[in-house]
């Protein structure tokens, strides 16, 4: 598919011959989308599933996955791109065990537990908006972190960070 543009709603909390729908949506392990542009809401209990490949996300909405993620990728994802006024939370808003290049965020990404859990390969992380809580697991990689916004609580818990370029706040510590 080459683009999905969302200005409605897109949600999940369908039961099919028993089974609950665990996405409101899923790009499986041979699939690929170019663009996934959302000015409306996507929610479920994982808002966007990533197994394939994704060109770009960008969001001036909502995505939400309640309770679980937002977006959860295991795949490849280029660009995640969430707007001033945009919105991103979940239990997890992003986790992160595939690939992503860049997220790029003015708005708002908040989670239950985790703004972003990072277990992949994170080519760079720029926000200017707010993030609450951001976990660098023990196996992720973030290659640069420009934070010009707030960020409550930065930790690495033994994985690799090139580079961290703070000319905003990063509230109740950064721990590596």
């Amino acid at each position: 598919l080459g683009t999905l543009s969302n200005t409605g709603s897109i949600f999940a909390f369908t039961t099919v011959a028993g089974m609950t729908l665990q996405q409101g949506m899923f790009v499986g392990s041979l699939g690929s989308m170019g663009l996934v542009n959302n000015a409306g809401t996507i929610f479920g209990p994982s808002g966007i599933r990533n197994n394939g490949q994704i060109a770009s996300i960008a969001n001036s909405g909502s995505i939400s996955g309640f309770p679980l993620f937002a977006i959860n990728n295991v795949g490849t994802i280029g660009t995640i791109t969430n707007s001033l006024g945009g919105s991103i939370g979940g239990g997890t808003a992003i986790l992160n065990n595939g690939s992503i290049g860049a997220i790029i965020n003015a708005g708002s990404i908040t989670g239950g537990s985790n703004a972003l859990t990072n277990n992949g390969t994170l080519g760079a992380l720029t926000n200017s908006g707010r993030m609450d809580y951001v976990n660098n697991g023990t196996v992720g990689s973030i290659g640069t972190v420009a934070n010009s916004g707030f960020i409550v609580n930065f930790v690495n818990t033994g994985g690799l960070i090139a580079s961290i370029n703070n000319t905003g706040t990063i509230a109740g510590g950064t721990t590596n």
